[in-house]
C-alpha cells in the first residue's frame, strides 16, 4: 500500500493540513472529513474582517477558487478504474447533493448544448455554468477549480448525449 499523501489545504486565512489515501477516495480519512466540514462552516459563517497579512486580498469578481478541498484521484463514475462516486467522495447528505445536482443541471439545460459531450462543450460556457452555481451555492467555491460542478456536469452531459443520439 502506498504511504498516504498530505495535501495542504487554503481556506480563508486558515491552512488546513489533510492526510488522504491515495488512490482511495471511498475511505476518506477522518481528517478530510474533517476539512470538509470546516469549509461548510466557512461557507455559511457570517464574513468577518480579515487579519492583516501579506497575501493579497481575493477578487470578489472570480467566483471559482483555485485552492481548496482538492479532486479526488480518478475519474468521476470509473470505480472500477480507480475512480470514485461522486456522492461518497463529496460525504454530502442525500438532500444537500439533490440541490446541487438538480441546480447543475438546469444550469446545463439552460446555458449548454446537451447534445454533446463535456468535452465538446465550449470552455467559456462550462466556466460561465460553474460561477453561476457557485453563486448560488457559496460552499462549492471551497472546493478546488469548482471539481463537483465539473464533476456533475460530465456525468449529465455524458448521459443527456446518448440519450439525444439513441434518438436519432
Amino acid at each position: 500500500m502506498d504511504p498516504p499523501r498530505i495535501r495542504e489545504l487554503q481556506l480563508d486565512s486558515l491552512n488546513v493540513r489533510v492526510e488522504a489515501q491515495a488512490l482511495m477516495p471511498a475511505a476518506l480519512t477522518p481528517q478530510l472529513s474533517m476539512a470538509k466540514d470546516l469549509a461548510k462552516d466557512l461557507a455559511t459563517a457570517p464574513q468577518s474582517s480579515p487579519a492583516k497579512d501579506s497575501r493579497p486580498a481575493p477578487r470578489h469578481d472570480d467566483a471559482v477558487s483555485r485552492v481548496g478541498i482538492p479532486k479526488p484521484a480518478g475519474q468521476v463514475t470509473r470505480i472500477k478504474r480507480g475512480g470514485y462516486t461522486l456522492i461518497s467522495a463529496l460525504g454530502w447528505d442525500n438532500d444537500q447533493y439533490k440541490r446541487v445536482q438538480l441546480l447543475v443541471h438546469s444550469l446545463a439545460e439552460d446555458h449548454l448544448d446537451t447534445a454533446r459531450s463535456y468535452a465538446k462543450q465550449d470552455s467559456e460556457k462550462l466556466e460561465h455554468v460553474c460561477k453561476l452555481a457557485c453563486k448560488e451555492q457559496q460552499f462549492l467555491k471551497n472546493y478546488q477549480d469548482a471539481w463537483p460542478v465539473h464533476d456533475f456536469l460530465r456525468t449529465f452531459l455524458q448521459k443527456s448525449q446518448k440519450r439525444t443520439n439513441k434518438g436519432r
